[in-house]
């Protein structure tokens, strides 16, 4: 890596690490955290002049920070050195890399790498001592996650000479952590006041270095590809900024039109450029999720065919926005108006876990991050990860939408709830319930099962699915009758059969008191045999059962309608009248007993 310095070199900010330890929040417990003479032994050791010492305490340092309550000790101890002494570089790396350890953003704002920072980061890249190397790649990936930091590390690393990178592993780590600061600029709000004003001669300059590296002879050879990804990483930093997209475009459309017109054009020249003219075209992508997991994309320039190898049609879309996306041609996506921004199922029936979800991308910047959001090749561990954010990220605009238009979900977007997020599902279930006004469907069904309405279908998907969330809307909804009664070609309570399931699973605040309010409700399940089970007795054997008694014990009975198999029959009946008042004064005494315990 070359030894110039663009920026001024580490100026510690020892006011801000003073702040650091007056605005410390409390400690947690203090069990096994390394002691006062451990941390002054690493401290001391991180100041010594001796390379081994200070390589030793940096690789302890590390050892050490696995909880947030030891960064923090850490932290506080290595923040009162280095405003001790402010140039002890030493101290002030192991404070940057303790700050990428931690998830408190008390840490993470005053323990900040500083732009001043990177220069000597960049030169530890290069140290003979591991632990330097080490120390500074952790400390740049840290001002690379940064939204303050990675700009200007960004278009530092935009400018570095090819013999910046002098060794491979280097260079594999710089492009990591290019990685990571590019990703990072993008997913944050632009900000053009704080990036350098662009010439039309710079632009020209970098569209040369780009289209005549891809024409050298050296082109495949390592300094010609680094070239070559210099230019390109140039060209995609000058597309992603809004404030010159525009004249960027422009210039990319004329040489790749006069290359084009060239003969003597090679194809590998041509593509590099056209590759990033075409970024710059408005675009969509169109993902295929199935079983909560997201598993295939389909990237789309708006009004240009895109025919997959083995599909019997091309894709095209010719608009698209932040709503809707409008097709002349699919495959499974026939033409016509498809949402944007929320997930649908797949039109196919035969796939009833599958579905789709369309994002616009309609500026270079725009698809740049989408593949910085969306990244490929990546662990199995983290694209899970990736995946359960997105997913409920979509679901929670799909459930807005619905509500929005007081949607009524059909067939196809009742199985779809299985496969997206159960948590937000089961949030949205209230306020569907509430606003959305039930309707009988049409007898199609073969069995008997259900009560004959959307709201019915709803409670049994939400009896599979559901999470502790959709107890209490499931419970709004029995007392303010928002599900219609069952009918005779489908005569169960739905929603009572819903939440007694459910409570099975899982349990929500207040649950038992509201069952204890229910004793006295008898409701049938079944409006076909009204006697085999009513709702308060359903109600009080699972409040028994909670509390680890028999329902037998109070002369209740399981009753088993042969439509009920998959939701195992949690109905009951009392074999005698006064059963309703037995478990009343069971539960009274109960609630008496834990008062008396609770105030002694």
């Amino acid at each position: 890596m070359g030894r110039s310095v663009i920026i001024s070199a580490c100026c510690f900010c020892a006011i801000g690490l003073m702040r650091l330890n007056a605005a410390a929040p409390p400690r947690e417990s203090e069990a096994a955290l390394p002691s006062d003479a451990v941390v002054g032994r690493i401290v001391g050791e991180l100041a010594s002049d001796d390379f081994a010492s200070r390589d030793s305490a940096q690789a302890e340092l590390m050892e050490l920070a696995t909880s947030e309550a030891a960064v923090r000790r850490l932290a506080q101890a290595l923040a009162s050195a280095a405003a001790a002494k402010p140039d002890d570089w030493e101290l002030r790396l192991a404070l940057i890399r303790l700050r990428g350890r931690a998830r408190d953003q008390w840490l993470a704002d005053v323990a900040a790498p500083q732009i001043a920072d990177i220069e000597q980061l960049l030169e530890g890249l290069n140290s003979d001592r591991f632990a330097l190397r080490e120390a500074s790649r952790d400390g740049l990936m840290s001002v690379a996650r940064s939204a303050a930091t990675a700009a200007p590390l960004m278009l530092r690393l935009l400018h570095a000479k090819s013999e910046d990178a002098t060794g491979i592993d280097v260079a594999r780590d710089l492009d990591g952590i290019w990685t990571a600061a590019w990703s990072t600029w993008l997913l944050s709000p632009f900000k053009a006041d704080a990036l350098p004003r662009v010439a039309v001669a710079d632009i020209d300059a970098a569209i040369d270095q780009l289209a005549e590296g891809a024409a050298a002879a050296d082109a495949k050879s390592r300094e010609g590809a680094m070239r070559i990804r210099q230019a390109r990483r140039m060209l995609s930093y000058l597309l992603a900024r809004p404030d010159v997209a525009e004249l960027v475009a422009e210039r990319l459309e004329n040489r790749y039109k006069t290359m084009s017109a060239d003969r003597e054009t090679g194809p590998f020249a041509l593509d590099e450029v056209a590759q990033l003219y075409f970024s710059s075209k408005p675009a969509m992508v169109a993902e295929f999720w199935e079983g909560g997991r997201h598993v295939g994309v389909q990237h789309l320039i708006l009004g240009v065919p895109n025919k997959p190898d083995g599909a019997e049609f091309p894709s095209l879309f010719d608009r698209c926005d932040d709503r809707t996306a409008h097709c002349l041609s699919g495959n499974n996506l026939k033409p016509g108006d498809w949402p944007v921004g929320v997930f649908f199922p797949h039109p196919s029936a035969m796939q009833p876990n599958a579905q789709f979800h369309l994002k616009n991308l309609p500026t270079a910047r725009a698809r740049f991050a989408y593949e910085a959001e969306v990244p490929m090749n990546v662990s199995g561990e983290r694209q899970q990860e990736l995946d359960r954010a997105r997913r409920r990220e979509i679901t929670k605009r799909t459930c807005e939408r619905w509500l929005e238009a007081k949607h009524r979900l059909t067939t196809r977007e009742f199985e779809m709830l299985h496969s997206i997020d159960p948590e937000v599902v089961s949030e949205f279930a209230a306020s569907y319930l509430a606003t959305v006004a039930d309707e009988r469907l049409p007898n199609e069904s073969p069995s008997s099962f259900g009560n004959g309405s959307s709201h019915g279908e709803f409670c049994y998907q939400l009896s599979q699915m559901g999470t502790s969330a959709a107890g209490p809307a499931l419970a709004k909804a029995i007392e303010a009758r928002q599900i219609l009664p069952p009918i005779e070609w489908a005569p169960y309570r739905m929603d009572w059969l819903a939440l007694l399931v459910l409570s099975e699973r899982t349990a929500w605040p207040r649950l038992d008191d509201w069952l204890a309010s229910q004793l006295d409700n008898r409701d049938p399940i079944s409006i076909r045999e009204p006697q085999a089970a009513e709702a308060g007795a359903s109600a009080a054997a699972l409040l028994l059962r909670r509390h680890g008694r028999s329902p037998s014990e109070f002369s209740l009975e399981r009753h088993v309608f042969d439509d009920l198999i998959d939701l195992e029959n949690p109905c009951y009946r009392f074999s005698k009248p006064e059963g309703h008042e037995e478990v009343a004064r069971w539960w009274i005494e109960r609630k008496s007993d834990e008062s008396k315990n609770m105030h002694p």
